[in-house]
């Protein structure tokens, strides 16, 4: 049907400019992705809702789990009544009490009698734009409905439930244009829209509600943009109206904000109000609990965060516009700017949202669900920022950003002349980082009975689950908003969590309640058609953020030492009903790749080969769970019988204990050594027997510590002396922040410019050596940014040349503020004398880190990073480029098939994987003019330049 309607389309047109059919074309496509839609999550949908073939899921009630949601269900019967009439939820109970000149009736209002219940009622609350207002709904979520049944009917002419995707659309498109057309809806007119804290709403009733209206009817735009049934004149229409809002609701907003901050405009977070409301006590977050808040943290509370969210993402829809997009791009970027205060001030020490203040012993769940609306709404504006946004030079992931104590940036929230103000104590954190990770990993501890009874209310612990007789919040399942986070993030943990099936969790609710007479399956507010029916269950299925999937190990290091427990067990015995001895299912950010092998009945077994080069000592650390919820070492020390080589061995100690895991009912990972077992050159076993329920392998290292070859792998945190600490970031020390990434999961941190640390090497036996430095190579601006002026090392007091290999870079790793992790090789071999040498290690950047180092005794051959050959095998041209440049291959027969571009920031821009014949001809003049980095695969060797555009 379509491809008879597009030759139709083209016979009837057939005298248009190719600039017009390009023009058709583009549209066509670009109506494919959204705010929160993608052509690979779109077909997904599509298959859940039973419209192709595939696996249904959220469909009804109960079909994944028990009382799990029938999200299509319900979405396709409000989609029907809103084609069968489209006004049947208009929002229609606006206040129009004192005419179209006058300020618009909120909680403030000195003509209100009383302001509270029940007399703030008729005044206000019936005024909102949301289901269950005095026996009505006015909400229009019928109308977001039917958008997304069009979107997934695939077109105009297709059916879904024997209607037409044109009359789904032709419903919104009624409602959208007879809100735009409408006087009481005119969010220009600034006499009833005031767009300043003097005399707006700020963040009061009803006006947080008609943001969140605002944002569901945006979705519905959102959804059909792509249908027939617009008229340019509606499209100018609708746009016009959304814009308005949009600005009204930044205007506002950002008005309010230099209510705490008195020089907000200037970027001052250091003249904050004194007295008043900005440092009143509203409350503790639980009984007892270490953090308070005040009415400073209001401004970060969910009422803002929904009007926030409403104008971000209508400026993220509006960048681009011909009219519109200016003033959207810059609200896109004050939108960024309230994300991290948001994360800052909006949120204590640890994550946990401010919003937990309004819990109390006759309603302990109140504040739970307050902060998952907030933190639901952040998570749509940071999701459809990372969507648009990804290919902007401005772009700056809200998933990825955190702010590192003592860092500039964390300074520069909490200056000096903030020391002394009450509501700051709750805030600050004297190490460690936080980000919106931090943030949906400290909620959903909640759910999974992490804190147990240690944050509560009166006898009732805060799980979402346990309340008092008459307690109006019960049961808070909102948890399930963050799947959509989870996309980004892919935590196993986390989706265990909101599909109820972890220890620790309790069933899916067959009533829980509703966040402000919203159904929680609607996403925070009326965010979302069905949230689990979109996002549920998606991880690693899709990635709607950027061309290329990072995956949960974009970049794996090929010369790791570690031997994966999963890519190479042998079975050996399946003694229980548990399961299987095999691979996890699921991801866990806290292992090695992120998986490992499960050995969960007693006297379950498997084995791991190995091989080793020479004779000698060697040290073996076999990475294991070690720890549950009972305790941090409740599997020591009897949890496994190892033998190596068929023969029982005991270790002699535990490294690198984690951090409680959340992952497989609470776990804890550390590695047991087994010290200078004595091999021969050659094939070797290592068998892992469980002693008790429930164990894990992750990996095997397998380290030469023989004297007699000389190699050597020593923790730069053993071994480290502090010789210079020259700044005011931190001493030279062991980082308190750990990574999977590292090596004993610990580093030696040099954070100011100048710092300087010794290895002191003891017991050496003379001889050449290659050196291998384990370093940080690159932060969020390149994965190698710190190899080429990082650091200076000297041996034995002698400054020695050390080049960077690439082809040791870590993964990309969210810890540390975004790190990436490799190797500092010496140029030459090195002659080391017998006894102690030192080695000492300058910082010429910030935020330097030392990991381990590695001695490998007589080198045959130097190890070389990437190498650019002055014969390399293509020419770029023009250089400097500008409305195009073109690669030409030297030989007919080299293959190159894998293309990228990325600006300097490292954000990729360009990419393409089809292998050309001669040349290819990138098209750069919609880039903007600076220096870029191309990356070429050529015969499967990566070969990267740099070039400019004009």
């Amino acid at each position: 049907m379509k491809k008879n309607r597009l030759s139709f389309t083209l016979k009837k047109y057939k005298k248009v400019s190719l600039f017009v059919l390009f023009v058709f074309l583009y549209f066509s496509l670009q109506a494919q992705r959204g705010l929160q839609y993608s052509p690979e999550e779109i077909e997904i949908w599509r298959a859940r809702a039973g419209l192709v073939s595939g696996q249904q899921m959220y469909h009804t009630k109960g079909d994944v789990s028990t009382n799990s949601p029938g999200d299509w269900s319900r979405i396709l019967a409000d989609a029907k009544s809103c084609v069968n009439d489209s006004d049947n939820d208009r929002y229609t109970n606006y206040d129009d009490s004192r005419g179209l000149q006058s300020p618009i009736t909120e909680l403030n209002s000195p003509w209100v009698p009383n302001n509270t219940w029940p007399d703030r009622i008729p005044h206000i609350d019936a005024k909102e734009p949301r289901p269950g207002i005095s026996g009505n709904d006015y909400a229009a979520l019928s109308v977001m409905h039917a958008g997304f049944v069009y979107l997934l009917a695939g077109g105009d002419d297709q059916k879904v439930d024997g209607i037409s995707g044109s009359e789904y659309a032709h419903a919104v498109k009624n409602e959208l244009v007879w809100y735009a057309k409408n006087p009481w809806l005119d969010f220009s007119n600034t006499r009833r829209w005031v767009p300043s804290r003097s005399g707006g709403f700020n963040d009061r009733n009803p006006g947080f509600f008609i943001a969140c209206w605002l944002n569901s009817m945006l979705n519905a735009y959102d959804y059909t943009k792509s249908s027939s049934v617009y008229t340019s004149t509606d499209r100018a229409d609708i746009e016009k109206w959304l814009y308005h809002a949009m600005v009204f609701y930044h205007s506002l907003m950002y008005s309010v904000m230099s209510s705490p901050f008195t020089n907000y405009e200037s970027g001052d977070y250091g003249s904050v109000t004194i007295g008043g409301w900005i440092d009143r006590k509203l409350g503790a977050a639980w009984e007892g609990a270490p953090y308070t808040s005040y009415g400073f943290n209001e401004f970060f509370a969910n009422r803002s965060t929904v009007n926030w969210r409403f104008a971000s993402r209508a400026a993220l829809f509006l960048k681009d516009h011909t009219v519109y997009g200016s003033k959207a791009k810059d609200i896109v970027k004050d939108a960024h700017r309230w994300f991290k205060e948001w994360v800052i001030y909006g949120t204590y020490a640890d994550g946990t949202h401010v919003d937990f203040h309004r819990g109390k012993p006759s309603q302990p769940q109140t504040g739970l669900q307050y902060a998952t609306i907030a933190i639901g709404a952040v998570v749509d504006f940071a999701d459809a920022y990372e969507r648009v946004m990804h290919n902007d030079p401005s772009f700056e992931s809200f998933y990825d950003w955190k702010v590192v104590s003592g860092s500039d940036e964390y300074n520069k929230y909490f200056p000096a002349a903030t020391e002394e103000r009450p509501w700051r104590n709750s805030l600050v954190f004297s190490s460690g980082s936080k980000g919106l990770e931090t943030v949906i990993s400290s909620l959903l501890k909640h759910f999974d009975g992490s804190y147990g009874r240690s944050r509560k209310w009166g006898n009732y612990p805060i799980n979402g689950h346990s309340y008092p007789n008459g307690a109006f919040v019960k049961i808070v399942e909102s948890e399930r908003w963050v799947s959509l986070a989870n996309l980004y993030y892919k935590k196993s943990d986390w989706t265990t969590i909101y599909t109820r099936t972890q220890t620790g969790t309790v069933p899916y609710h067959s009533n829980p309640t509703k966040a402000g007479s919203y159904d929680i399956n609607l996403g925070s507010w009326g965010s979302h058609p069905g949230t689990l029916f979109m996002f549920g269950q998606m991880e690693g299925k899709v990635w709607p953020y950027s061309t290329e999937d990072p995956g949960p190990n974009p970049n794996p290091d090929p010369n790791t030492p570690f031997i994966e427990a999963e890519d190479h067990y042998i079975a050996l015995v399946n003694a229980g009903t548990l399961g299987d001895v095999a691979s996890v299912e699921q991801v866990n950010s806290l292992l090695s790749q992120e998986k490992g092998v499960k050995i969960y009945d007693r006297g379950d077994k498997l084995r791991i080969p190995f091989a080793v080069e020479k004779n000698g000592l060697y040290n073996i650390n076999l990475r294991v769970r070690v720890g549950d919820r009972q305790n941090a070492q409740s599997y020591l020390p009897n949890g496994y019988k190892v033998q190596i080589d068929e023969t029982l061995k005991t270790y002699n100690a535990i490294k690198g204990i984690s951090e409680e895991d959340s992952a497989f009912g609470i776990s804890y990972w550390g590695s047991l050594q087994f010290e200078n077992i004595e091999l021969e050159a050659g094939n070797h076993t290592l068998d892992v027997e469980a002693s008790q329920a429930w164990g894990m392998v992750d990996y095997l290292e397998v380290v030469n510590v023989s004297n007699t070859s000389g190699n050597l792998v020593l923790e730069a945190e053993d071994i480290y002396e502090p010789v210079i600490d020259t700044g005011t970031h931190s001493s030279p020390s062991v980082a308190q922040d750990t990574s999977p990434l590292l090596s004993n999961l610990k580093a030696v941190k040099l954070y100011d410019l100048g710092d300087v640390i010794n290895l002191k090497l003891e017991g050496i036996n003379a001889g050449d050596y290659q050196i291998r430095i384990r370093v940080r190579s690159g932060d969020r601006s390149r994965k190698d940014s710190y190899f080429s002026n990082g650091y200076q090392v000297k041996i034995n007091n002698v400054e020695r040349a050390f080049f960077g290999d690439v082809e040791s870079i870590s993964e990309r790793d969210r810890n540390f503020g975004i790190a990436y992790w490799g190797d500092l090789v010496s140029e030459n071999s090195v002659s080391l004398r017998a006894g102690t040498n030192s080695i000492e290690i300058k910082a010429l950047k910030n935020w330097a880190l030392v990991d381990k180092l590695e001695l490998i005794a007589n080198p045959d051959s130097r190890v070389t990073g990437l190498v650019l050959d002055i014969t390399k095998p293509f020419s770029l041209y023009p250089v400097p480029a500008k409305e195009s440049i073109t690669i030409k291959k030297r030989k007919a027969e080299d293959v190159i098939d894998d293309v990228s571009i990325y600006n300097f920031l490292g954000i990729l821009i360009y990419r393409s994987i089809e292998a050309f014949d001669v040349s290819k001809t990138i098209h750069t003049g919609n880039m903007v003019k600076g220096n870029y980095i191309i990356k070429l695969r050529i015969n499967g060797q990566v070969i990267t330049e740099q070039f400019i555009i004009e």
